[in-house]
């Protein structure tokens, strides 16, 4: 009992397989180690069972060796990432592979390495940016609020750092309309609910009266920016101004006006020179039981998406 126990203990490891031509008709042979098992240490053969030793030789078939070079072409793969983004220069590799005109992938010694595409290349020697504001306070020993350049996946773009006298100074994006971004609630409500007059248009002297205490206007000139996940705090006030009622939130917008789809609240939301653009991630979600929305869309292509949460 304890001999078949033992046994058990040793293993054989192989090697792999290996053609001595590289076209043709060859013999594949691969070599053997005994060992054991517990602590991977080396044996003498005799130790393994030589009953279950696989075999060592065997016939191989490489390509046929009288193939033109020209029936052989490369094709490169997908370049890997850059070994350094910025600040010193990077080097990028991909593999390459063989493939016959068939279609088939080959070993690549068929290939004419004479013709071989480059295997590695240079890559990303621009310069590093700062990438926030906390970074300007600690490196370069900035206190001062106010517009700095940001390294933002590879792109410097202009950002507000604010509370630059404290140790978590906040990172902002500065708007260029105030007047185009801002959230309102609207204050009035229809005596009869159930209708929509003007079609929907706008009319003050409607047959109304005021509707909740939560309505109001809001505009806002810099929006809380996450500047890692790209995602805007839409309720942080610090840069808005209250023009009317209480304040509501970036990219939002009500009203009590109509049980009908005759929607009053509106928001407007401009990124205009800023670098950014809403992204398709962003969804707006209807609250009520008669609500109603109606959005009009200028997309702004080549900026970064924003997330608006």
């Amino acid at each position: 009992m304890a001999k078949k126990l033992e046994m058990r203990k040793k293993k054989l490891k192989m090697a792999a397989w290996k053609c001595s031509v590289s076209c043709g008709s060859g013999k594949q042979t691969r070599d053997f180690s005994c060992r054991r098992i517990r602590d991977n240490t080396s044996l003498p053969h005799h130790q393994c069972d030589g009953r279950v030793k696989p075999p060592a030789v065997r016939v191989c078939q490489m390509e046929p060796c009288n193939a033109a070079a020209s029936d052989y072409y490369w094709v490169p793969g997908h370049w890997q990432e850059c070994s350094h983004p910025c600040g010193k220069k990077g080097k990028q590799s991909r593999k390459l592979y063989c493939y016959h005109q068939n279609g088939k992938r080959v070993n690549r010694r068929l290939c004419d390495w004479n013709i071989r595409p480059p295997k590695k290349r240079s890559c990303n020697i621009k310069k590093c940016g700062v990438t926030s504001c906390a970074e300007y306070r600690t490196k370069l020993g900035v206190r001062q609020d106010g517009e700095y350049k940001l390294n933002i996946l590879g792109r410097n773009l202009s950002i507000y750092c604010h509370r630059m006298n404290s140790t978590e100074p906040r990172e902002y994006l500065t708007l260029h309309s105030e007047t185009n971004n801002y959230a309102e609630k609207y204050d009035r409500r229809l005596l009869d609910p159930d209708t929509c007059p003007n079609q929907g248009v706008r009319d003050d002297s409607c047959r109304c009266t005021d509707a909740a205490s939560d309505a109001g206007i809001t505009t806002f000139y810099r929006l809380r920016l996450n500047i890692t996940s790209l995602k805007v705090n839409t309720k942080d006030f610090t840069f808005s101004r209250q023009r009317q009622g209480q304040p509501q939130a970036y990219g939002e917008a009500g009203d009590c006006y109509s049980r009908v789809k005759c929607p009053q609240g509106r928001f407007s939301i401009d990124l205009t020179g800023t670098g950014f653009m809403i992204s398709a991630q962003t969804t707006w979600v209807s609250h009520g039981p008669s609500a109603s929305m109606v959005f009009n869309k200028l997309d702004v292509r080549n900026n970064f998406d924003l997330l608006f949460m």
